[in-house]
């Protein structure tokens, strides 16, 4: 068992230093991320535009009124609808556990960086699995977060557009 991990171990760190390049640039990317994006994000409550503030409500049903359950019948919207069976419920649900910790507009905070960190890894394996050679999944994935990041503002969908970030 300990020679399989140190062979690992050993792939890992030579797969690191055979692309080490592509991991500056997507590190890079993903650096610039935090002074631009997820810093104004976390600390200007902006929570209660656009669509967060239902999401921080279904949070709060789920957690009030369901949990541990992950769906069941919400009576304040729609005339009432079966929560968390239209939307996939772990965004939600993630969002209301967390919330004993951190509060709810910590936790959606926590898990909407979270998810936008684990975009660009998560891009480079679906991209992978779909037989691309390793330098090509690490660029097409370098590339996908461009439009997202905000090169593309004029476009909206940006995360500049998504967390709010006006400049202001």
């Amino acid at each position: 068992m300990t020679n399989n991990i140190h062979d690992l171990l050993n792939k890992l760190a030579a797969h690191i230093r055979a692309h080490r390049a592509l991991y500056v640039a997507m590190g890079l990317l993903q650096l610039y991320l935090w002074p631009w994006i997820f810093v104004p994000f976390i600390f200007h409550d902006q929570l209660q535009l656009w669509d967060t503030a239902g999401h921080l409500f279904a949070a709060q049903f789920l957690r009030e009124n369901l949990f541990p359950n992950f769906t069941g019948w919400n009576p304040y919207f729609y005339a009432g609808f079966p929560q968390d069976t239209l939307y996939p419920p772990l965004y939600h649900y993630a969002i209301a556990a967390l919330s004993y910790a951190l509060g709810y507009a910590g936790a959606l905070k926590t898990i909407h960086i979270a998810s936008v960190l684990a975009l660009m890894p998560a891009f480079y394996y679906f991209v992978r699995g779909l037989q691309f050679e390793k330098t090509k999944a690490a660029i097409a994935s370098f590339v996908m977060m461009f439009p997202i990041i905000g090169y593309a503002i004029h476009t909206g969908g940006t995360l500049h557009s998504q967390c709010i970030v006006t400049g202001k």
